[in-house]
């Protein structure tokens, strides 16, 4: 049986980050607009799509009774799941709640178990997917640190610190940071990430490399303004 579950991430946290890649708006703002309807219709919405990575911005770890070479045999299908040997001959398991999503359909028990404990602590994602779920608190997202140099700030949402490291976990977000370097986060699946959208929004400033020479400066600065 699951036990000592910790919850990393909320709800409202996967709301933020989907509404962050789809708008212009301050993160302030989207934090403003956290309610009840507004998160369900919008989650709700984000499954049926199939846009489910945004899922993966929560996390969940647990201590369970079953030796780790059974967890392992059982959830060996899984991706973004961790096992390692736990407390009295158990196991201690960590997942995201996309992979509980994938978890709670399996013909395994284990995993269906493991899976309904976890979509217990996040009833909104839970009901998107068409499980049943009870809760209706919404705990909007704060930033719990921050740290800026130059342009870029990262603010820290929240944070599981583990002494075995594939067991931690960390939500943050990035702003002021160069549309260069952000592709190197997303070419990398090590991260979950939700990157916004030139789509929906408009490039507001742009970074020239400096060691450009004169002429060729101004052509790309010409080529960026659009003129």
């Amino acid at each position: 049986m699951p036990r000592g579950l910790e919850r990393v991430g909320s709800d409202a946290l996967v709301y933020v980050a989907a509404r962050i890649s789809r708008s212009a708006k301050p993160i302030g703002d989207i934090v403003a607009e956290i309610g009840p309807s507004r998160v369900s219709s919008f989650l709700s919405e984000l499954y049926r799509m199939g846009h489910h990575s945004v899922f993966e911005h929560t996390f969940v770890k647990m201590q369970v009774d079953y030796p780790l070479e059974e967890v392992r045999r059982q959830l060996f299908d899984f991706k973004y799941l961790e096992a390692t040997a736990g407390e009295r001959g158990g196991s201690k398991v960590s997942f995201n709640v996309r992979t509980a999503l994938e978890m709670a359909t399996s013909k395994a028990p284990m995993a269906k178990e493991m899976a309904t404990r976890a979509l217990e602590c996040f009833p909104f994602v839970a009901r998107s997917a068409g499980f049943r779920a009870d809760g209706d608190q919404l705990d909007a997202p704060r930033p719990i640190g921050q740290l800026s140099r130059k342009s870029i700030t990262v603010h820290l949402f929240s944070k599981s610190e583990d002494a075995e490291p594939r067991h931690g976990y960390f939500s943050f977000l990035v702003e002021g940071v160069s549309r260069v370097a952000s592709h190197q986060f997303v070419r990398h699946r090590t991260l979950s990430f939700t990157q916004q959208s030139q789509r929906f929004a408009a490039v507001s400033d742009y970074s020239i490399p400096d060691h450009l020479e004169e002429e060729a400066r101004i052509e790309t600065e010409k080529a960026v303004r659009g003129g």
